[in-house]
């Protein structure tokens, strides 16, 4: 599906990731004019409360409309979620990928995220405030990085089902596009 820009997304990959990276050329395929955040060119160096209030002011500021797209995917997710936790409820399309947003233990690998405690806290106490537009999320279901009650948690408070993929972390191309058909994105 080649269409014309009509809308401009705003896309937070994961660390490592950049808005040009295999999602990012995704969405400008399917006519998006791709804008966001990468922990890249100084982004990564400021902390994640400046992190987070970057990504905030861009959405209220470019990216609140009905229309508006985000999307997001492993640590992007969680900037993305730690911003929205802290504004009145979106009102665009919400796709996250992978979010990597609470901490994590299996085995020997032990993984979290800085605020995981305060935006668990949210979304669990109900807190949370859920978008108002779509709202799709995919995973791998042996993604160590992603805590899978804690996904079912946050899909259960924003009313939508989690897509399961028979993977890890990296879910290829098949399962993020089928995210994007049924998001209409």
């Amino acid at each position: 599906m080649t269409a014309q820009k009509y809308n401009t997304a705003i896309f937070l990959p994961g660390r490592g990731a950049r808005l040009d990276s295999r999602l990012g050329r995704e969405l400008t395929r399917r006519g998006y004019a791709v804008e966001g955040r990468s922990l890249h060119d100084g982004f990564e160096a400021l902390s994640y409360v400046e992190q987070v209030s970057l990504i905030r002011e861009d959405l209220t500021e470019r990216h609140w409309t009905r229309d508006s797209v985000l999307v997001a995917h492993s640590y992007g997710g969680h900037l993305a979620l730690s911003a929205l936790a802290e504004l009145p409820p979106y009102p665009g399309t919400l796709a996250l990928v992978s979010p990597a947003f609470r901490a994590v233990r299996r085995g020997f690998h032990y993984y979290r995220v800085p605020g995981a405690k305060r935006l668990a806290a949210s979304i669990d106490g109900g807190a949370f405030p859920c978008p108002t537009g779509r709202v799709g999320i995919v995973s791998g279901l042996h993604d160590w990085q992603v805590p899978t009650d804690g996904l079912e948690r946050l899909a259960q408070v924003m009313g939508v089902a989690v897509s399961w993929a028979d993977r890890g972390h990296d879910l290829g191309p098949e399962p993020v596009q089928g995210l994007l058909d049924r998001l209409a994105i």
